[in-house]
């Protein structure tokens, strides 16, 4: 069984919310300091640098950025946990990334012989750019295939700027006013999808949606491969017979959360780079998602 893109994560579920800082590497504070200025004798750029508070550089960022306080990213991690009734089950600092992430398990969507583990990725970061991000992430459970939602939420996510705690606050009420009923419409869009045959010629006008032809009705080598990678998980993957529109959905996840290849850098492993990936959100299978409802 191919390994849960999840367990990049270290597990917190056992521990304390004071032990869990620690086991993620959150038992810091965040510190800034002007970049330029009469000390450095550089012009001041108007810009400040942020670190922790045991020295390690976070990010450059604007004058007017809100940071996160890593100790209210947690305690706001375990209050949503609270209002779900489901546990913080991971948590981790990824200081290659200036990233913070957090993930709650949630109640299992299951139906015929399916069982899809549920739950609620939340994000954060020091570099200027990530903002606080909640989503709703599931994990296949035959074959560990990713996928993440982050349109149910309509807006998901608050930048660091001008009253950030206040958009922020804002933002959790309503992830939690909506989470229940959001698992809820994606467990009736997934059964739909399970139930719903797709002959070839509907195979063929999906994957043009998604990798149009040119002119000369050709693809490019890259996307043409894509396409045939994509169909092969579709008839064969695990769990997959080539016959339905959910085959085709997770012969998608499949190639996007197993298939798919991404770089290794000088900082970050392969494995990283798919769970940033996967955090972020996969936006094929959401607009394959959406081509095939329309076949119902």
């Amino acid at each position: 069984m191919k390994s849960d893109l999840l367990s990049i994560l270290p597990n917190v579920q056992t521990l304390s919310i004071e032990d869990a800082v620690h086991a993620a590497d959150l038992n810091w504070q965040v510190e800034s300091e002007p970049l330029g200025g009469l000390d450095t004798g550089r012009k001041a750029t108007g810009r400040k640098g942020l670190f922790t508070s045991d020295d390690r550089f976070l990010g450059d960022v604007g004058a007017g950025y809100t940071p996160t306080d890593p100790s209210e990213f947690v305690s706001s991690l375990y209050g949503l946990a609270g209002f779900s009734g489901f546990p913080v089950s991971r948590l981790s600092f990824m200081a290659s990334r200036s990233q913070i992430v957090g993930f709650i398990d949630m109640k299992p969507i299951e139906f015929a012989n399916e069982k899809i583990n549920v739950g609620m990725i939340v994000r954060d970061g020091f570099d200027g750019f990530t903002t606080r991000s909640y989503a709703i992430t599931l994990i296949r459970e035959i074959c560990k295939n990713g996928m993440v939602s982050k349109t149910v939420f309509g807006k998901s996510s608050a930048k660091h700027s001008k009253n950030f705690d206040i958009k922020n606050d804002e933002l959790f009420k309503t992830v939690t006013a909506k989470m229940e009923k959001n698992i809820a419409d994606l467990s009736e869009r997934f059964q739909k999808l399970y139930g719903l045959e797709i002959t070839p010629s509907q195979v063929d006008t999906v994957m043009a949606k998604l990798f149009p032809c040119n002119a000369e009705n050709e693809r490019s080598t890259r996307s043409q491969n894509t396409v045939d990678d994509i169909l092969a998980r579709f008839a064969r993957g695990i769990g997959n017979k080539g016959q339905t529109a959910w085959d085709l959905f997770n012969g998608i996840t499949e190639f996007e959360t197993h298939g798919k290849t991404y770089k290794q850098t000088e900082n970050q492993t392969p494995d990283s780079n798919r769970f940033k990936a996967f955090s972020d959100g996969f936006s094929l299978a959401e607009k394959a998602q959406t081509e095939l409802l329309a076949l119902a």
